[in-house]
């Protein structure tokens, strides 16, 4: 369970102009967890918008209009359930996502 949260968020000098950035680079998870032996876990996530998503052996694309791409630990993370499914495993493979309920709903009436 989640107990103390840090953000890290980078600070990039462009040109003399300090620019506060929303990401930082993919292996920064794994590089804070092998550096810094206080570093117990990490997540990564990031909103992505919208994104076109199909079903598996369907040639029909649903648009979601609210989208984010996680690390596989986001669910122990956060101490989050599933409602169906292992969160161990939810987001192991390629391609996969997990719906929230409304979505989920929302796609089995089309």
């Amino acid at each position: 369970m989640l107990t103390e949260f840090i953000e890290l968020i980078p600070i990039l000098n462009l040109e003399g102009a300090e620019i506060e950035a929303s990401e930082s680079a993919a292996p920064m998870a794994a590089t804070m967890q092998r550096d810094f032996s206080q570093v117990e876990s990490t997540v990564r996530f990031r909103d992505r918008g919208s994104a076109l998503i199909r079903k598996s052996g369907t040639g029909t694309n649903t648009k979601e209009l609210k989208v984010t791409f996680a690390d596989t630990t986001f669910f122990e993370f956060f101490g989050l359930n599933l409602l169906v499914g292992d969160p161990k495993t939810a987001l192991t493979e390629l391609n996969t996502l997990v719906l929230t309920k409304a979505a989920a709903e929302a796609l089995k009436e089309e």
